[in-house]
């Protein structure tokens, strides 16, 4: 219950996911009505070994004086960056946020964080801060994360097949956007049902975290990827400079 991981992922953009659909036979091109925007939010998630989700944090990029009109969501925590994205600042205030979701389990004890590359968490202060609230920070090597990050190997993947269904069902049934005023009370189902207690356990089992199990991660998983190539002719015909 002491080891936790956290990890972001963007959302609110299209889901460019490809769809099976029903259409007309010989109609090349089925068009599906879809209320998308490509403005993008970052949402920060953190889970422990025994089950447990955190209040998620999320980032919009607007001005602060629109997320007083988040304050009173106690399932979110919410703030703001220029372009949606994590920074320096914001990994402190989300430490702070991460303080106060565990302080009263851990009672005392020692808390140890699992973390990707990303430099925000890895700056002096960030890392002074933790130390000074009783959180280990341990960090994944360069390119593991697929592989060691149980929120990228269970919980991300299975919330944005859920995003983009609702996603896709709502265009068939409404016209209005999604938007701002309506984003986190639409992805609150996805998330909780992706987030349940069995799908996170099995996510640290599954990355050999807890229980502790070095074996699932094999060498073929680790291993460089395979330089591939395939050659392809130019459907038209070139004169002799070009094709030579």
């Amino acid at each position: 219950e002491m080891i936790f991981g956290m990890d972001e992922t963007c959302g609110w953009g299209d889901t460019a996911e490809r769809q099976k659909v029903i259409g007309a036979t010989g109609k090349r091109v089925q068009v599906s009505q879809r209320n998308i925007t490509r403005e993008s939010t970052t949402l920060i998630v953190s889970v422990s070994a025994d089950g447990k989700v955190l209040r998620p944090y999320c980032i919009f990029k607007v001005c602060i004086l629109f997320l007083l009109h988040f304050i009173s969501n106690s399932h979110f925590r919410v703030n703001c960056s220029p372009n949606a994205y994590t920074s320096d600042d914001i990994a402190l205030d989300w430490l702070d946020h991460f303080e106060n979701e565990t302080k009263e389990l851990a009672n005392g004890r020692k808390r140890l964080l699992l973390l990707d590359g990303h430099r925000s968490h890895h700056t002096w202060d960030f890392l002074q801060k933790a130390r000074s609230l009783g959180i280990i920070c341990l960090g994944y090597p360069p390119h593991t994360t697929h592989v060691l990050q149980c929120l990228d190997v269970v919980g991300f993947s299975q919330f944005k097949r859920g995003w983009a269904s609702l996603l896709f069902s709502r265009g068939q049934t409404s016209t209005a956007p999604v938007s701002k005023d309506n984003y986190l009370h639409l992805i609150e189902g996805p998330f909780l049902k992706a987030f349940t207690p069995s799908n996170i356990k099995a996510g640290f089992k599954k990355t050999g975290v807890c229980p502790f199990n070095s074996t699932v991660v094999t060498p073929s998983m680790m291993a460089p990827s395979i330089a591939n190539s395939a050659n392809a002719l130019f459907p038209m015909p070139q004169t002799s400079p070009v094709r030579a």
